[in-house]
């Protein structure tokens, strides 16, 4: 794994790295779309399948067309939380380097002598100064929001 020297010369891609590594050891989780339609959607799905197996099958019907309903709805509802490596990997290398760059900031306010790095090693470091990793979720949060329309969880 190369090193790096500072944080001002760690390429995008070792900075998308790093924001991988720390959304899986975070276990940090994204919220995709609009959640309020998706429920909406998810009610209405449950619930013609309960009327319309009642209608078929009379008061049983009810419970297995609900359970059907609710099976289709697990089914649809997979990719609506998805993980930030995921989130990352889908992401633009506009988007990337955007990000990057905010995250390389934050980095230099809080680690001042920068010695020679890999991206593990930095991760370590990260995890443990909570006010470090607190400010990184912070600006990925606010990132995936205002670039992304995307809601972290954690």
């Amino acid at each position: 794994m190369s090193k790096l020297r500072n944080p001002q010369s760690a390429s995008t891609k070792q900075m998308t790295m790093l924001v991988e590594k720390l959304g899986d050891a975070k276990q940090i989780r994204v919220l995709k779309g609009a959640p309020e339609m998706e429920t909406v959607a998810s009610c209405m799905l449950v619930g013609a399948s309960a009327v319309f197996g009642g209608l078929l099958l009379g008061p049983r019907g009810i419970a297995l067309g609900g359970a059907f309903g609710a099976a289709a709805v697990n089914t649809f509802c997979q990719e609506i939380v998805v993980s930030l490596a995921d989130v990352m990997r889908r992401m633009t290398s506009n988007l990337k380097e955007q990000l990057a760059e905010l995250i390389k900031r934050v980095i230099v306010r809080h680690i001042s002598n920068f010695a020679e790095y890999c991206i593990d090693t930095l991760l370590t470091k990260i995890l443990g100064n909570n006010k470090l990793l607190s400010e990184i979720k912070a600006v990925i949060r606010s990132f995936l929001l205002q670039k992304m329309n995307l809601m972290m969880l954690q």
